[in-house]
């Protein structure tokens, strides 16, 4: 019990610093915002949000999902056989696929017709590598307790992505500004992580063998082969729905949904991410050591919701108001579909960190087969509404909300039941 306590106590030292360089790190590009949305219309935003979807897919495939495992070992020198097992593919990925990229940006895309592919998207395997290593890097640094970098790290990004974009769109060359800003903070804050990234690989020169990589890629296959499918599936579903969209209505509409989303998920950025973190951290600590773990999934629960359900019924009812306010009246729309979404972010909010649980406690087969239930539903429901039913998108996003709302409320329902059983499982250990 007293364990427990000490380590909510620590928890709440290391959220906090956490929190202050990500309440930063979102306050940012919330001023930013203010800014960027009167230099860049909602048909930019929607040009690039196929981009973006793309590149979050892609990323999974140039970590493998790796990055998430480094915590979990007992010793350092098995977390950095990951980390670099991971960053080495990356590499290599990024290096394969600018090649291939721009050979057939100058020798295919010219014979592609309507179907063209644009210039920026060579910007893509460069755009995916830096993606990447930020992660893997947040993942190093977590477990070596170095909140305060990743907390520099995040400020960096932020605020050389929000300048550049800013200065980009001042002199209007289109929505590659937007894709600039991004590349830019990210590298900014990957450079923040090298020091000690080049410690790490410094540290561990005798430990750099293709074998021990390969044991330690092995001992945690359950990334790549049950995670990555998971979070691939995830990414196929969010480009699929731009895709839909795009083909139902317009790249304004994509616009104005990839704003709305954007916003809303700010407070599960500033908040909810940082206890994940802590939350993935000290539970992983916790399970290896055979200790009870649901007090603390219990408090961090009902911490979030406490902290949430203020700031979601302001969105719910004022949610278009605000939005014109902060951004103009263009975005009207924007701030109506973020008010009917609100539930939504309330369910999100309070499971991001419950999100680790599965990959906690070995789970991670069913989660996969409770997200592509998911996604499945989501995209028929697009489908559906939108070729059958000639739906609205106003309509549509309401339908989209309640259906997401039963499904992730089932999901938190579910976690509890698995720290159950991982609770009922120790104590027949103890009786043994």
């Amino acid at each position: 019990m007293g364990e427990i306590k000490n380590r909510i106590s620590k928890d709440y030292r290391n959220v906090i610093t956490l929190m202050s360089g990500t309440t930063i790190s979102q306050v940012i590009p919330i001023i930013a915002t203010v800014f960027i949305a009167r230099l860049y219309t909602s048909h930019q935003f929607g040009e690039i949000e196929l981009f973006l979807k793309i590149s979050t897919f892609l990323v999974v495939l140039s970590t493998l999902r790796y990055e998430l495992a480094i915590p979990l070992p007992k010793l350092d020198k098995h977390a950095f056989h990951i980390f670099n097992f991971s960053f080495r593919w990356n590499l290599i990925l990024m290096l394969i696929g600018q090649t291939l990229l721009f050979l057939a940006y100058f020798f295919v895309n010219p014979y592609l017709g309507k179907y063209q592919f644009s210039y920026f998207y060579l910007l893509l395997p460069v755009y995916v590598f830096l993606m990447a290593f930020n992660s893997q890097a947040e993942n190093w640094l977590l477990r070596k307790e170095k909140f305060r970098l990743l907390t520099y790290s995040k400020v960096s990004n932020a605020f050389a992505n929000n300048v550049f974009k800013i200065g980009i769109g001042l002199i209007s060359i289109g929505s590659v500004g937007l894709i600039l800003g991004n590349i830019i903070g990210y590298l900014i804050g990957g450079l923040v992580f090298l020091p000690e990234t080049i410690k790490a690989f410094s540290s561990h020169t005798s430990e750099k063998g293709k074998a021990a990589r390969w044991v330690s890629a092995k001992a945690f296959r359950d990334f790549p082969f049950v995670n990555a499918p998971h979070a691939v599936a995830d990414a196929l579903k969010e480009i699929f729905v731009v895709v839909l969209f795009i083909k139902f209505f317009n790249k304004e509409t994509v616009g104005y949904y990839y704003f709305a989303l954007k916003i809303i998920r700010i407070p599960i950025s500033l908040i909810g991410i940082a206890f994940a973190q802590v939350f993935y951290n000290n539970a992983a600590d916790l399970i290896s050591k055979k200790k009870s773990i649901r007090k603390y999934v219990m408090k961090n629960a009902r911490d979030l919701f406490l902290i949430s359900i203020v700031p979601v019924l302001v969105l719910m009812f004022f949610g278009e108001e605000l939005f014109s306010f902060a951004f103009g009246s263009n975005w009207a729309f924007a701030g109506k579909l973020a008010a009917i979404n609100a539930p939504v972010l309330l369910v999100l909010f309070v499971s991001s960190p419950l999100s680790r649980i599965p990959m906690l406690l070995n789970q991670q087969r069913w989660f996969f087969v409770i997200s592509m239930f998911n996604n499945v539903s989501i995209l028929t429901t697009i489908f559906i509404g939108s070729r059958w039913f000639h739906m609205s998108f106003e309509d549509l996003w309401i339908a989209l909300t309640v259906l997401q709302f039963v499904v992730l409320s089932s999901v938190i329902v579910w976690y509890y039941a698995i720290v159950s059983k991982y609770e009922a499982n120790l104590q027949m250990e103890a009786k043994d």
